[in-house]
């Protein structure tokens, strides 16, 4: 994550947000993981096993339809490096936006992901990822995004 403008004739200037990127430590090429917007940050950097996929976490609406407000996680696949599309992690079975508390979240609500692969994410989210969860607090969620099912985190 940096704000400096990567990419562009002035790479020792900086954006007014920190922005994801995923640098190629051999050749020194980088990939943005965002959508390219410059306010609102993008952190919580995380890139599965193979390195492949990234994931990383923004309140900025990335997809169409995010009017929720809150932070989502979105992955971003890397293969050949070549920028693939957005999927939404924080997403309900459908994979798409879900609600949470309203109003302020604390950073610790903040949605948090681990990718044990490029498809099967732990998350912890205080919006409802399932419709079951209704406590509006953190909850541990363990999702296959291939085909956009939960299981016990335990599973």
């Amino acid at each position: 994550m940096t704000a400096a403008k990567l990419g562009t004739t002035t790479p020792t200037a900086n954006w007014t947000a920190g922005l994801a990127y995923r640098k190629d430590l051999a050749d020194g090429s980088v990939l943005a993981l965002g959508t390219g917007q410059r306010t609102i940050w993008e952190h919580s950097v995380e890139l599965d096993p193979t390195g492949r996929f990234a994931f990383y976490s923004t309140a900025a609406p990335a997809l169409a339809g995010d009017t929720n407000g809150h932070t989502d996680v979105y992955r971003r696949d890397l293969d050949g490096g070549v920028v693939g599309p957005l999927v939404l992690v924080t997403g309900n079975a459908a994979g798409a936006h879900t609600g949470g508390p309203t109003g302020s979240v604390a950073a610790t609500e903040y949605a948090r992901v681990f990718a044990v692969t490029g498809d099967d994410v732990l998350v912890t989210t205080s919006q409802a990822l399932t419709p079951v969860d209704a406590n509006k607090q953190r909850d541990l969620y363990r999702k296959d995004l291939a085909d956009g099912s939960f299981r016990t985190p335990l599973a």
